[in-house]
């Protein structure tokens, strides 16, 4: 391992305390915060599919989120697990399988009749619907930096796109591509500024589980970054997204927009 790659690996992880596991600024609806469907709407359609993130697009939100893997021969796909099995007729881990073997599956039976024959997106699919009509939170999963790189260019997504994943994938984009908006999950103030200074000053920070505080974001902002919080779980409710509105976050990842609209007004 490099030196460089040395230095920023013990420099974030004493920062770090272990964890478990549209454009800039607020939406075009002046919303008090952005909207990411988490895995696209998929209350209403299957996960990480076509039809969950057209779903995110008429209903006007800010994100969708997707996870992307990578098949055996190379190709990037949207799948939040490393196997196949729990949103598909196969079986297999993704890394073992072909493109050809994963677009054969249905990944829309498992949901509901009305999605049968849906098939595992290709991240560029993907990217082609949302171009100009929704963000993508990428949740890299599986992918060369540089693959997703060149997707979100050649789809000129690059404002419109947030990358959430590993630290050092992160420093990676952020080396190949100043412009990429790189997403560090932080924790607590020396984390922050153990981000800003290794991993080349990070557009946005996603929040770590559990409820921050009103102060944490206000110092997140004045540093000019956005905190975008996942309010999966326990707060995934109107009275904690109400709460999180409150405490002055940029953007809600949930799997209920349809109430978070609500709560908002809309």
């Amino acid at each position: 391992m490099r030196t460089i790659e040395v230095y920023l690996f013990v420099a974030l992880f004493l920062a770090i305390p272990i964890a478990g596991c549209n454009e800039d600024g607020k939406s075009a609806l002046e919303r008090p915060a952005m909207i990411i469907a988490h895995r696209g709407v998929n209350q209403f359609a299957p996960e990480n599919t076509l039809p969950a993130i057209e779903l995110a697009i008429e209903m006007d939100l800010d994100y969708v989120e997707l996870d992307v893997r990578t098949t055996k021969d190379g190709h990037m796909v949207l799948m939040h697990d490393d196997t196949v099995d729990g949103t598909t007729n196969g079986t297999g881990r993704v890394r073992d399988l072909t493109a050809d073997e994963i677009r054969a599956l249905d990944a829309g039976a498992w949901f509901s009749p009305e999605y049968e024959g849906t098939k595992v997106p290709f991240l560029e699919e993907a990217f082609e619907l949302m171009q100009g009509r929704i963000g993508a939170y990428v949740d890299l999963k599986d992918a060369r930096p540089k693959d997703l790189i060149q997707a979100i260019q050649d789809h000129e997504m690059l404002s419109t796109s947030v990358i959430y994943g590993d630290p050092f994938r992160q420093f990676v984009m952020k080396l190949r591509e100043p412009n990429i908006r790189i997403m560090p999950e932080v924790g607590n103030s020396r984390a922050l500024l153990a981000f800003m200074r290794f991993l080349l000053d990070p557009d946005v920070v996603a929040l770590s589980w559990g409820e921050p505080t009103e102060a944490f974001i206000d110092q997140i902002h004045s540093h000019g970054i956005e905190a975008y919080m996942d309010i999966l779980g326990d707060m995934d409710n109107p009275a904690g997204m109400a709460a999180a509105i409150d405490m002055g976050l940029d953007a809600l990842q949930t799997n209920h927009p349809d109430i978070l609209l609500e709560v908002m007004g809309e």
